[in-house]
């Protein structure tokens, strides 16, 4: 599978960047944490088969030596889901089949995206070789084709030339190539293919961190800052209130019993105009590939 596919020709994954967008808008993506790019990617492989909690538990969480619950599996299922409204596709992808597992609604049709180069195809026109279109309309042939025509009518080949007998100092002596020379222009050679493989490579380097400083700055999560430290838990927020924030995450550790005895990052998260926050526990930096995270929400009583 290509690693940009398109939803209902309106909602484009990107499974190498973890991100989702609409097609009409390229600027505006959804970066989707590590586990919910890797659970949306395997259901997206399996379609229109269903897969099994068992297999998503094993491969996205189990195997990385991550701990995994139904609560974390269907908080991840839920951040595909709204992520997908949020860019316009309202339609449920992603459907649960009671007891057996998940899978992408029968309704989604799904591509391979393939961006197209606008304008490239008002510049090209095939000609045949006798200078008509395909269309049939005749053109003239290209000025410089009837010049290179006409010097290789009145210029007669160097072979036979040598043939007529010598034709002054060149014509008359063959000079061998010093091995020294022959030696010294491969070298050169070598050192310009060098030159340009080395020059792509760091192109590529470049361009990789450039892309991966973009995505980073994109992240809701990018402004967080560290507030203070619950034990070998960092905690991260926008909270401005330290002693409001401290109370929250302390009562929320420990009803859920989240463990700080090992070093982990923890983002408290508050939602516009919804009456719950959140605490997700990561084992490193939420933004980066390859970590991994469970989420935990609490609801505010007025």
């Amino acid at each position: 599978m290509s690693h940009k596919i398109v939803f209902n020709n309106k909602v484009v994954y990107d499974h190498t960047m973890a991100t989702l967008y609409n097609i009409s808008n390229e600027n505006e993506k959804v970066l989707l944490t590590t586990p919910a790019n890797h659970c949306l990617h395997i259901i997206t492989n399996n379609r229109p088969e269903i897969t099994s909690q068992r297999v998503l538990f094993a491969d996205v969480w189990e195997n990385h030596g991550a701990p995994i619950n139904s609560n974390t599996f269907y908080q991840n299922i839920s951040i595909i889901r709204r992520a997908f409204k949020q860019l316009g596709l309202v339609d449920d992808v992603i459907v649960t089949v009671p007891r057996r597992g998940v899978r992408i609604a029968s309704s989604i049709d799904i591509s391979v995206h393939s961006p197209v180069v606008e304008g490239l195809t008002d510049s090209m026109e095939v000609i045949n070789e006798d200078g008509t279109e395909l269309d049939g309309k005749r053109h003239a042939a290209p000025a410089q084709d009837i010049i290179l025509g006409d010097l290789q009518r009145e210029v007669p080949l160097a072979s036979s030339l040598q043939d007529k007998g010598p034709i002054g100092v060149l014509g008359s002596q063959n000079y061998p190539v010093s091995s020294v020379a022959k030696f010294f222009s491969s070298a050169k050679k070598i050192n310009f293919n060098f030159m340009i493989l080395l020059s792509f490579f760091a192109t590529v380097a470049l361009s990789a961190q450039i892309f991966d400083s973009y995505f980073y700055s994109k992240s809701r999560f990018y402004d967080y800052q560290s507030a203070f430290y619950l034990d070998k838990c960092d905690v991260f927020s926008q909270v401005t209130n330290d002693a409001e924030l401290r109370g929250g995450v302390e009562d929320m550790v420990k009803v859920n019993a989240i463990s700080c005895h090992e070093p982990k990052r923890i983002y408290y998260s508050t939602f516009p105009g919804l009456p719950r926050v959140s605490l997700i526990v990561c084992d490193g930096d939420i933004i980066r590939p390859g970590t991994y995270c469970s989420s935990y929400y609490q609801s505010i009583l007025s």
